[in-house]
């Protein structure tokens, strides 16, 4: 229960950001994902299923986006999936562009793009 009311007071603490968010649910999975007395097995799959199902109703990108922007993390969570190609990232921002802005991209936002992420 320890990381349940960690990732609580982060979610609600004032200075609160996407990317807090989304590492908290990575660090939850990670704790319940390595529990394996048998006692505690039921209340471990609850959580993760709870929070497998938050995380499907939420806007996913917007999250991983907030991680891949931030300095100290960029693309580095996601060492080991096909987002993080310079396709997969420009497909991202491209999709998170048209929503926010309902118009195309502009080129600087690529530009933009493979000067952060060499």
């Amino acid at each position: 229960l320890e990381s349940i009311s960690l990732m609580t007071n982060i979610h609600q603490a004032a200075q609160a950001r996407p990317e807090h968010i989304m590492i908290s649910f990575g660090f939850l999975h990670c704790c319940y994902s390595k529990v394996e007395n048998a006692t505690d097995l039921a209340a471990c799959t609850a959580v993760l299923a709870s929070a497998e199902c938050c995380w499907g109703q939420c806007d996913q990108e917007v999250f991983i986006a907030a991680v891949i922007v931030n300095p100290s993390y960029k693309i580095s969570p996601f060492q080991k999936i096909p987002l993080t190609t310079c396709v997969g990232l420009a497909a991202l921002f491209r999709c998170l562009w048209s929503c926010f802005y309902s118009s195309d991209a502009p080129l600087d936002l690529y530009t933009g793009l493979y000067e952060w992420f060499p």
